[in-house]
């Protein structure tokens, strides 16, 4: 089965990605879809501040014993456009305490410089910008380039305690577009540039800006049960979920 599921197929890679796991399924592996994956970001996207872009995006996670992992993550970018090289990556540590499932640490860190929306939400689809963009004229994307060095760490007590803390240092500079290109005849001008309006109409003007950045969460919800098993316990979730709010 395994074997089966390792078998490279070129549709498979344009329209879904690829997987590979490894004997033993000690290593996984996978790499974003070439141009079609609609449930992702894809390898080959446009907008207007970059042009047509190039960005695999690579994910690993590696097995350790049981209840421990090591993962990480590499993104690299090219826009044909502005002829920028990004490229970031994550490496972090996921460890389960045996005797009690739901208790988990997670520690890691990040770094490098990449091309991110103005909306930390990610409200625009990049592979919807890119047939918007080509054949209607209308870019929604609006980006930034952002140098990034960052350590997170996150605790689960599995008693409804949870707590998260990142420490960043970040290197944001504006963009602008750099291309008009469309598939459709029609005014070269019609793009809206970069900007984003509500931004300009409240803040200062968008410039190059250095920012050390501490962020941290608490989160509680009370009225945890549980199932003892032989060897471990764990939380009975789903009736949690239910009953008691996460403050």
């Amino acid at each position: 089965m395994r074997r089966k599921g390792n078998k490279f197929n070129p549709f498979n890679l344009l329209v879904g990605g690829w997987n590979y796991n490894s004997k033993e399924y000690k290593n996984t592996y996978s790499l974003n879809s070439v141009m079609i994956g609609l449930g992702s970001e894809n390898m080959l996207n446009f907008n207007i501040v970059e042009g047509f872009d190039l960005a695999p995006k690579f994910n690993w996670r590696h097995f350790i014993d049981t209840g421990r992992f090591l993962y990480g993550s590499a993104a690299a970018r090219y826009g044909f456009s502005n002829t920028h090289y990004e490229g970031i990556g994550r490496l972090y540590y996921w460890q389960q305490d045996r005797a009690f499932r739901n208790r988990t640490w997670i520690y890691g860190g990040e770094a490098g410089q990449y091309v991110f929306q103005f909306d930390p939400d990610n409200p625009v689809l990049p592979w919807f910008n890119t047939y918007s963009a080509l054949f209607f004229r209308e870019n929604d994307l609006k980006l930034y380039e952002r140098k990034e060095a960052s350590a997170f760490l996150r605790r689960n007590y599995g008693t409804g305690l949870n707590w998260f803390v990142k420490t960043s240092y970040q290197q944001r500079n504006p963009l602008q577009n750099t291309t008009t290109y469309t598939f459709i005849n029609g005014d070269k001008n019609s793009y809206d540039n970069n900007n984003v309006v509500h931004l300009v109409d409240e803040a200062t003007a968008w410039q190059k800006n250095d920012a050390a950045l501490v962020y941290a969460t608490l989160s509680y919800k009370p009225g945890y049960t549980y199932t003892q098993f032989p060897d471990y316990k764990v939380a009975n979730g789903k009736r949690l979920a239910k009953a008691h709010p996460q403050l």
